[in-house]
């Protein structure tokens, strides 16, 4: 009788406890699904979820994902081209993403993307690029991080940093320049030398006194030869998509540069040439020094559009006559003192093309070299005789006119350093020597 009781109590005893294991495992499971929170240190993306059920975690996550497609931006850059992806072309998978919800730590939203989509907005870039040679697999995880991390703000994934090694080797000559100088300085070979190569990064500003000065070289290289190569650059570069920030000329056309393409520098004034690459590559300058004159060159990744440096017909604009008198010169006679010539103005124009298709043009200087008025010393005899005091003048008034059927009052806008010199005097005292009587040769009237 006391076997059959100590096995009757085992017994029961055992299905007790297995009937509380079992039950405590389905209730445990019950109260995680219905009730259970998150512990502490756990996020998904930059939600922190510590302390809140499944429930709200799922609530949260909808509202997140909803405000991040309305407030951030992926884009797709190539070169000059920025294209952004659509924030509604993401598919948030909520459920899943709380399945693998690991606790105390850090975790991802699961995302999914069209591939075929991605495709299609990199095509629409009308790039030069071959698509085949684009890591799209590794593009696709790199947009997908983006989505499941919920990062804000403006995204932008640069194309050529998914492109194979030799691709983004690849170095095209996109400008190049020839000047060949009428008088060559003496030291400008081994200027050339010195420099060789430039490196224009990304995004950067360049200025060219500040390089001559970073490399030691802006004492050291005469005006001159400063004044053709920076004019070699300038020229070089207007077929890119390179902004001109600033660019000077002389009040006299250089003999050694070509009409349109001066960049002036003077160090004691600091006038300088800057320009800036809106690029996030960088560009080479080669320069070099051949037979016939300095050769520079662009180099680096091929735009998506192409550019063409377009010049205005040039409008010459004639001199005035600046009639001076001296009681040195025998009656009726005339001297030139100083030749005139003829003001020009030039302007250069940036054509952008998309497929052969013109689709903007800019203007990218206007250069203008004002005349050179001519100077006539006239004896002094010849207007004190004249039958017509006002002879002078009257003739003064029909070089005016002349001039005025020429342009000769055009006022341009023009980035000229120098200023007007001084008015030329007239009639002196005798007893002067003629050179004190009219003044310097350059003298022109304001």
């Amino acid at each position: 009788m006391r076997k059959t009781n100590h096995s009757l109590k085992l017994f029961i005893v055992l299905i007790l406890c297995t009937a509380y294991v079992f039950g405590f495992s389905q209730l445990g499971a019950k109260a995680n699904l219905f009730g259970s929170k998150f512990s502490s240190g756990t996020s998904i993306a930059t939600i922190n979820i510590s302390g809140k059920t499944e429930d709200e975690v799922h609530k949260l996550l909808e509202t997140e994902a909803s405000e991040w497609g309305d407030t951030s931006v992926i884009s797709l850059q190539m070169n000059d081209i920025t294209v952004p992806i659509q924030t509604s072309l993401f598919q948030f998978n909520f459920k899943e993403t709380l399945e693998n919800v690991i606790d105390s730590q850090e975790n991802r939203m699961v995302v999914s993307f069209d591939q075929n989509t991605l495709l299609n907005e990199i095509s629409s870039m009308d790039s030069t690029v071959i698509y085949e040679e684009i890591n799209t697999d590794q593009l696709v995880s790199d947009i997908i991080t983006i989505a499941s991390l919920l990062k804000t703000g403006d995204n932008v994934l640069t194309i050529e940093d998914y492109l194979g090694a030799t691709t983004q080797n690849k170095q095209d000559i996109l400008g190049n320049s020839i000047i060949t100088p009428k008088n060559t300085p003496a030291d400008l070979v081994s200027a050339i030398n010195k420099l060789k190569t430039i490196e224009v990064e990304g995004q950067t500003t360049f200025s060219f006194l500040e390089y001559l000065e970073s490399q030691g070289l802006q004492t050291t290289i005469s005006s001159p030869s400063k004044n053709i190569i920076a004019s070699g650059i300038y020229q070089a570069i207007l077929p890119t998509n390179f902004v001109i920030i600033e660019k000077n000329t002389s009040r006299e056309l250089p003999e050694n540069i070509p009409m349109g393409f001066e960049a002036k520098i003077d160090v004691k004034k600091n006038i300088d040439f800057v320009f800036n690459n809106p690029n996030k590559e960088k560009y080479s300058l080669h320069l070099k020094w051949e037979s016939n004159g300095l050769h520079v060159t662009v180099s680096g990744n091929t735009f998506t559009s192409s550019y063409k440096i377009k010049m205005d017909e040039m409008q010459y604009f004639s001199p005035k006559t600046i009639k001076q008198f001296s009681p040195l010169l025998k009656t009726g006679e005339k001297k030139v003192e100083v030749a005139g010539e003829k003001g020009v103005l030039i302007k250069v124009f940036r054509e952008e093309y998309k497929n052969n298709k013109l689709v903007q043009k800019g203007l990218i200087s206007e250069d203008f070299y004002p005349p050179k008025h001519q100077i006539e010393i006239h004896s002094l005899a010849q207007k004190a005789t004249s039958g017509d005091p006002q002879t002078p003048n009257q003739e003064s008034e029909q070089s005016d006119e002349e001039n005025q059927g020429e342009n000769s009052n055009p006022d341009p806008a023009s980035d000229s350093d120098s200023t007007p010199d001084d008015d030329s005097n007239t009639d002196k005292s005798d007893d002067k020597k003629e050179s004190d009587l009219f003044g310097s040769p350059n003298e022109t009237p304001k």
